[in-house]
């Protein structure tokens, strides 16, 4: 059984939120990522900048080989 089945969609949209914001804290040492919008944009905004991280952290390590 899925152990977040019990969750709505809205509270399963927070918490991959907060989970993005680890990563990108983790990751990239990025803080201060409250972004006051609503849970939905809010995702597409963390997904989008930890996606260009990625893909920014990539292109350095190519170049410093």
């Amino acid at each position: 059984m899925d152990e977040l089945s019990h969750l709505t969609l809205e509270e399963k949209i927070h918490l991959e939120n907060e989970l993005l914001k680890i990563k990108l804290q983790t990751e990239f040492g990025m803080k201060h990522l409250d972004s006051g919008l609503d849970r939905a944009s809010e995702n597409k905004w963390l997904n989008y900048i930890h996606d260009f991280e990625q893909q920014h952290a990539e292109k350095k390590n190519m170049y410093s080989i």
